[in-house]
């Protein structure tokens, strides 16, 4: 075909130069910004309004997804004043109607001051049945009912989940605990002389233990509060104090009330460390189970220190032999699991309970 034929000079497309192209598109731009330039002002404010509401419209909405995700504290704080409200409500009843009961078996319960009236209690036949369980089991079914309302399943807004570490951590954590106790305990006697309440509470353990056995007193003592306990303060509260707040706040929190739940001052002080070693526990393993554990062995420890020995709660001596298994055990168990925290101080700690959940 020749190259002069009319047919392939239709066929074939212009071709224009690309220096050609960038003069139209510069063109094209400058029709439009003129266009925009001569657009009455009102509608130029319009379109540069639609532009900046299309841009900042999805932060907004990533801000309103954030803040609808944030676990809620309100519920928190109501739990534990209603907790707080049942423990003592339970605890003022049962008083009572202790009084009412050794009054009416002839014994004459003085009532000038509350430590009078403890003394007086001591006589029932298991004061630790009568005047530990209730407010305890009042705990348990307010933590239980805030529990099962939560849109969460029910283990885990209590973190009664599977430890994330292994078995013998556990092991370590839980013999540990004791021995954390018995070191603030040598501080707080060469601060503090053991007062009324103390000595009641042994007293208290004793009678409990000749009166209804020392299994039943047992469950009353290291069961229960293992269960009521770990379960507001470290499974309820602190699970969600840390889903909003720095980890070591919400274990200083929780311990905090958790210490303070204890009323009496000397106890409030001697129970502070045992909460916060079982609150980081806690958040450490993402589960309370391994606190839960801690928590009853070291009341089993006092029971029976206070029971076969004829200790005071806060004992120190070297001679007793509840006291050498606590430091005999403690002190390998803890140095284990400071061993295991500095191998895995390079990894994050799994944080499941801290989760945000509504």
């Amino acid at each position: 075909m020749s190259p002069n034929d009319p047919s392939s000079q239709s066929d074939s497309a212009p071709v224009v130069p690309h220096s050609q192209n960038e003069s139209v598109t510069q063109a094209t731009l400058a029709n439009e910004n003129s266009s925009l330039q001569k657009m009455e002002p009102e509608l130029l404010v319009a379109v540069n309004a639609s532009q900046v509401i299309a841009e900042v419209a999805p932060t907004f909405e990533t801000q309103s997804a954030v803040k609808a995700s944030r676990p809620r504290l309100w519920s928190v704080v109501l739990t534990m004043v209603l907790a707080s409200l049942v423990y003592v409500a339970i605890s003022a009843v049962v008083v009572v109607i202790g009084v009412v009961f050794l009054n009416v078996s002839g014994k004459n319960v003085s009532m000038s001051s509350s430590e009078e009236m403890m003394e007086s209690l001591m006589a029932l036949p298991s004061p630790v049945l009568f005047l530990i369980v209730p407010p305890h089991l009042g705990i348990l079914a307010v933590v239980i009912l805030a529990a099962v309302l939560s849109p969460s399943p029910f283990t885990q807004r209590l973190a009664l989940t599977r430890p994330n570490w292994p078995w013998w951590v556990t092991i370590a954590t839980v013999l540990a605990a004791p021995f954390c106790s018995f070191l603030w305990s040598i501080v707080i006697n060469s601060m503090f002389d053991s007062n009324a309440y103390m000595e009641q509470m042994s007293e208290m353990f004793q009678t409990s233990s000749e009166g209804m056995g020392f299994a039943i007193t047992l469950l009353c003592i290291a069961v229960m509060p293992s269960f009521s306990e770990e379960w507001l303060f470290r499974g309820y509260i602190q699970s969600r104090l840390a889903q909003r707040w720095r980890p070591w706040l919400a274990v200083l929190v929780s311990s905090i009330l958790f210490a303070g739940f204890h009323m009496e001052p000397l106890h409030v002080i001697a129970v502070l460390p045992l909460g916060i070693w079982l609150g980081f526990v806690s958040y450490r393993c993402a589960s309370i189970i391994p606190a839960m554990l801690a928590h009853a062995y070291n009341n089993t420890l006092s029971l029976i220190s206070v029971v076969y020995e004829q200790s005071d709660v806060l004992d120190t001596s070297t001679s007793s032999l509840t006291n050498q298994l606590i430091i005999y055990l403690g002190i390998p168990s803890l140095l284990i699991f400071i061993a295991y925290l500095v191998v895995t101080s390079r990894q994050k700690p799994a944080i499941d309970i801290n989760t945000p959940t509504p």
